[in-house]
């Protein structure tokens, strides 16, 4: 395509303005791409949507946006009415029952990454663990964490530490903690689908829907849950809406932006045409000055007696000619050097 004159940044552009036409078909309808809209129609046979209706730019069509109905953008908008839409663009429906606000106390003890545990350490640690299951199980929610947290002193490589204090922080009402203790397991082991719940659940709590429904999803790839199940139930319509609201926004996001360049495009090009024409009014200004001034210079040069070129040929041919002439007569006028005498008696 190079060869062609046809640069990648050409063909992003086009693809940027082909995914313009894409969301809002009624550009085709303009005066500056009635070339475009003859060859689709006349010579690939398709068929077009409608032109809109609306002008209330003079002659000039508002274009409107396929999914809202409003007008794609208008000719002056000012920076009070650009935050208005965005704050509405912002305002989405959805149920928060249940969420809560996060937990502000202190990062929870993580344990000494660079230490090492004895083998006395790491049955020790298990013991905690255990302790630490019972007290979970009785609803000593605070019991478990300690435990859990001793356990993790001497040794913080068990994932399993990590995944029930997180376990015991939700059911404490701290997601924020909850979230720290799933991401540390998380570290550890990347395929741990209790680490993947725990983290699903507190991201639940605090209504951040989309991450939830994402973490609950891996974990169910993981092991299956039913409980899990039941919940991605409850909250990926909330994750769907959310993410058909962000594409929405993305999508008016670039066509704004897409808007703007082929705007750029245009006052580009209208002042490169304007340019053009100014050189080429100055060529033809300079060109006209110049035929007028010949003539003089002609005649100046006349003036100062320039000689005529023909006669001045004819002259030196004139004055050639006589030299030749008189080259011719001295030559018969010189004696014969070499005659031999026919009067001398040679007896």
């Amino acid at each position: 395509m190079e060869a062609m004159g046809i640069t990648k940044d050409k063909l992003e552009m086009l693809e940027q303005f082909i995914t313009l036409l894409k969301f809002n078909s009624s550009f085709l309808h303009s005066e500056e791409l009635r070339f475009l809209k003859d060859w689709l129609v006349n010579d690939l046979k398709a068929t077009l949507p409608d032109p809109p209706n609306d002008k209330s730019n003079g002659d000039k069509p508002t274009y409107v946006d396929a999914a809202s109905g409003k007008p794609a953008w208008t000719k002056e908008e000012s920076s009070e009415s650009d935050e208005e839409e965005e704050e509405d663009e912002s305002d989405i429906e959805i149920d928060n029952e249940g969420v809560i606000p996060g937990d502000n106390d202190a990062p929870q003890d993580m344990g000494d990454d660079s230490k090492e545990a004895t083998e006395e350490e790491q049955e020790e640690a298990m013991k905690m663990r255990q302790l630490g299951m019972e007290a979970l199980g009785n609803g000593d929610n605070e019991g478990a964490v300690t435990h859990f947290t001793a356990g993790i002193k001497l040794d913080n490589t068990k994932t399993v530490l990590f995944a029930k204090r997180g376990l015991s922080f939700l059911r404490m009402q701290k997601p924020n903690a909850a979230i720290r203790d799933a991401n540390k397991a998380l570290q550890i082991n990347p395929d741990s689908a209790a680490a993947y719940k725990v983290l699903g659940k507190a991201q639940k709590l605090l209504g951040k829907w989309e991450e939830s429904c994402h973490n609950f999803e891996v974990a169910q790839k993981i092991d299956y849950d039913d409980e899990i199940h039941d919940l991605l139930k409850e909250i990926k319509p909330k994750a769907m809406k959310i993410r058909e609201h962000e594409m929405a926004r993305e999508r008016k996001r670039k066509e704004k932006e897409i808007a703007a360049r082929i705007k750029r495009v245009k006052k580009a090009q209208k002042a490169q045409a304007k340019a053009k024409k100014e050189q080429e009014e100055r060529e033809k200004a300079d060109a006209e000055r110049l035929r007028k001034e010949m003539p003089d210079m002609f005649k100046f040069a006349g003036a100062q007696g320039m000689p005529d070129f023909a006669s001045f040929a004819k002259q030196q041919n004139g004055k050639t000619d006589d030299v030749q002439e008189d080259k011719m007569d001295e030559t018969e006028d010189e004696p014969k050097i070499f005659e031999v005498p026919t009067d001398i008696d040679l007896d």
